[in-house]
């Protein structure tokens, strides 16, 4: 008895078929599988399909390459189940052994779904009740499936734009027993483990300002020191010390700005496995919406902080920030593997 492997990536209800061998994913006209997104670089990743198993790497994309919850920034395995995301753009791995054998006769274990009956596998209708069995309705499914191959060359386009994470995702195939789930399960992030993560980035802003703060008092006890310093140099000191003042706001901002635009959020979120997702759960979200939610949080905390409040009445845990930018916040529990 052979075994021949069958490689699927799902996006929607699309499925495209990969044979084995190396090919490139990307936005260019050159990749084999052609992603037309804008958050998918022209040359974003790798996928190589040998004997059974899907790996995949970043070739150095702008948004990244994610298997489940893990960056592909080396070479990574990809599970039968697994999601794989080029920058905002999610596909399903399904893969499947294809066993041949002359020897082996019809077993009968396939229950019909009506009224129970075991027939052999051969059956497409129960012989007890006339009932389609699992097998045939399978078949129908996949005969249903717009189905593209993918060979070593050549060139798939997903051109409506965002399908793949805008439709809904087909069930996860079962995996092979005895092979543990290898993908993370997100949950709306409690408030305290969003506390957490804010204090660890409050420290890591503060680290940051000191940067500009200490020279800046360091100026200010140099010019006390001094007395009062000549008119041409009154102007000097001036623009010195607003321009520090200003490089520690600029800094803080960029810092809680940057994290959710370019990455699953800042540090304190990654250390707490939080992530900032947009309202189709795309990560990260960009440097417009993460702006948005940057100065809708400023409105939130104006009022003595009382806009933060809403995470405990909102379903979904979010703050104002979250609902006025259309974002939330969730928590990656993933399985050990």
């Amino acid at each position: 008895m052979s075994d021949t492997w069958s490689y699927s990536l799902l996006a929607g209800s699309s499925r495209f078929e990969l044979t084995e061998g190396e090919v490139t994913v990307g936005r260019s006209r050159s990749c084999a599988v052609r992603l037309d997104d804008e958050s998918v670089s022209r040359a974003h990743a790798v996928i190589r399909c040998q004997l059974g198993e899907i790996r995949v790497r970043d070739l150095g994309s702008s948004n990244g390459t994610f298997v489940g919850d893990r960056r592909a920034e080396e070479e990574s395995a990809a599970r039968n189940g697994d999601l794989i995301r080029f920058g905002n753009v999610l596909l399903t791995v399904e893969i499947s052994a294809n066993r041949e054998s002359k020897e082996s006769p019809p077993r009968v274990g396939v229950p019909c779904g009506a009224c129970g009956t075991k027939n052999h596998e051969s059956r497409e209708t129960c012989l007890h009740c006339g009932g389609k069995l699992a097998t045939e309705v399978a078949r129908e499914f996949a005969a249903q499936r717009p189905t593209t191959r993918v060979p070593a060359t050549g060139e798939v386009v997903l051109r409506n734009r965002g399908a793949a994470k805008d439709a809904a995702p087909p069930p996860a195939p079962n995996p092979p027993a005895g092979s543990p789930p290898s993908q993370a399960h997100p949950e709306a992030a409690a408030p305290g483990v969003r506390l957490a993560a804010a204090l660890v980035d409050a420290m890591l802003v503060l680290a940051i300002d000191l940067l500009f703060l200490l020279p800046a008092l360091l100026l200010i006890l140099i010019r006390a020191s001094l007395g009062s310093p000549a008119a041409s140099s009154e102007w000097l000191y001036a623009l010195l010390l607003k321009g520090l003042l200003l490089g520690a706001i600029i800094a803080a901002i960029a810092y809680l700005v940057r994290g959710p635009a370019r990455s699953r959020g800042t540090i304190g979120y990654r250390i707490f496995h939080l992530e900032v997702v947009g309202p189709n759960g795309e990560s990260p979200i960009g440097w417009r919406r993460s702006l948005a939610r940057f100065l809708a949080w400023v409105v939130a905390i104006l009022p003595a902080g009382l806009g933060l409040l809403t995470v405990f009445l909102d379903p979904q845990r979010r703050a104002l920030h979250d609902r006025l930018s259309g974002t939330k916040v969730i928590r990656n529990v993933g399985v050990s593997r």
